[in-house]
């Protein structure tokens, strides 16, 4: 049995709800052990760092204030030894974090198309093919560079700014509460920037999805836009997607850059109020001026992971939406679910067809696309449906795949309604050759073996026999390759 079927477009999803980015994080269980080694890596390296710089300091207090070489000739051999670890420290974490998030992105990607496979395509239909190109490509792609250059500061500025801390309040407890309330403020920036940036994250994904759908669009159907002479108006509703993504892009650097511009003057701010309370300490005696400038270093470069995490989850908006956009996704129930194997018919069936006062809308807003209908197809003959554009004649092919399941009446294969057959078994019972063939960019071969990859070459040749399309395929100059 085969059909020709012309498959129109229905019109956009309508937004899913909000997700949270937690199940997401889950992909990264199977990776712990590298993940423990790269936050190891990256808290080792500031922690050396802040170490360094605080050594350095306090060498160079003693330095100006008298001290003889010898007396800082172990201070010199520390800061050597501190320093020379931190060449290699960054190379470690950044390595493992790309290998980790690389991997997760393959995963996600297997993930995003095993749904596909597993959704109806009457539920795929109802995307835009360039949203969903945005899923599978984009939307992952923002989560691999996530946990590539953010998830790994989130979590070294988690444990080192207490380590400078605690370093600093071994100079002087007063100088360490001091820096105190400027640390936590610093470290609140990102989470309110999550909160204020992620709606606008959520626009600006919306909006570059809907510029992709555009130029997708435009480029499969770029026959008939030369047909019909609407380059102009293609143009301008690419030109009219283009300013509103842009727009988007630009309201979300503006926020990130203000939050960013607000953990650095915190970040000022703290590092010269602790400067100014050790002048004064050190004006009353009350601490060295060795220790003044280790101090002074050391409320500077605490500051050093929050700033780079507050740059980093400047974007964080962008990711959350990515993430929610593919948790509905991924979180979908798929409309066409096979009944268990214990309901299956077993044994041959015989391939009549009948529909029996079928009716299905493909939106409840929408009237009938076919209603009441019912006719036979006996076992051996050729039947045509016949009708006006909109009559129905592609649903009926398509309740026929089981795209999707009918609102009322019933089709039977062999006596057998379609929602009690495996959706395998009835995908082996019915070919279905659509008016518009997508090739993949691949061989004729392997375009051919695509309905049976067991299929050796013998079988492909003579199936194409068969459909009559042998003697041109073997005039092509690389013939079936």
């Amino acid at each position: 049995m085969t059909a020709a079927i012309i498959v129109e477009s229905p019109p956009e999803a309508g937004p899913g709800t909000r997700r949270r980015l937690q199940p997401l994080l889950a992909l990264l269980g199977p990776h712990r052990k590298e993940l423990r080694y790269a936050v190891l890596s990256g808290i080792i390296h500031d922690a050396l760092f802040i170490a360094s710089a605080a050594a350095a300091a306090y060498l160079m207090g003693r330095a100006v204030t008298g001290a003889s070489y010898n007396q800082i000739y172990g201070l010199l051999l520390l800061v050597a030894v501190l320093v020379l670890p931190q060449v290699r420290t960054p190379w470690l974490e950044s390595a493992v974090l790309n290998s980790i998030a690389f991997r997760v992105q393959v995963e996600l990607r297997d993930r995003v198309y095993a749904k596909f496979e597993e959704l109806s395509p009457g539920q795929l239909q109802a995307r835009r093919s360039g949203d969903l190109a945005a899923a599978v490509i984009s939307d992952v792609d923002v989560l691999q560079r996530f946990f590539a250059e953010t998830f790994g500061p989130l979590l070294v500025a988690v444990v080192v700014p207490p380590l400078a801390l605690a370093a600093l309040a071994v100079i002087s407890w007063l100088l360490a509460l001091l820096l105190l309330p400027f640390l936590l403020l610093a470290a609140s920036v990102p989470w309110w920037l999550n909160r204020r940036g992620r709606p606008q994250g959520g626009q600006l994904r919306t909006e570059v999805a809907a510029m992709n759908a555009e130029i997708v669009d435009a480029v499969q159907g770029l026959r008939e836009v030369l047909a019909f002479g609407q380059q102009a108006h293609i143009l301008e509703e690419f030109d009219r997607r283009a300013d509103r993504a842009a727009g988007a892009e630009a309201l979300t650097a503006a926020q990130s850059g203000t939050q960013r511009a607000v953990a650095e003057a915190l970040a000022t701010a703290g590092s010269l109020a602790v400067l100014a309370v050790a002048v004064a300490l050190t004006h009353d005696n009350a601490l060295s001026r060795p220790l003044l400038v280790a101090a002074a270093v050391l409320a500077a470069v605490a500051f050093g992971p929050l700033t780079r995490l507050t740059r980093a989850a400047a974007g964080i908006g962008v990711v959350a939406a990515a993430a929610e956009r593919l948790m509905v996704l991924l979180e979908t129930t798929p409309a066409i679910v096979d009944q268990t194997a214990a309901n299956a018919p077993s044994g041959p069936l015989q391939p009549s067809v009948r529909f029996q006062q079928v009716t299905y809308r493909y939106r409840p807003d929408l009237p009938p696309a076919i209603e009441d209908v019912s006719f036979e197809l006996a076992a051996g003959h050729t039947v045509a449906l016949v009708g006006h554009s909109g009559a129905g004649k592609s649903t009926c092919a398509s309740a026929l795949m089981r795209f999707f399941d009918v609102e009322a009446g019933s089709i039977t294969i062999g006596g057998h309604d379609l929602r009690r057959l495996p959706q395998g078994t009835l995908r082996e019972m019915v070919a279905f050759v659509s008016q518009d063939v997508y090739l993949f960019n691949a061989s004729i071969r392997d375009n051919l073996r695509l309905g049976r990859p067991a299929a050796t070459d013998a079988d492909i040749e003579a199936a194409a026999t068969a459909a009559l399309a042998d003697e041109f395929i073997a005039a092509l100059p690389d013939g079936y390759d």
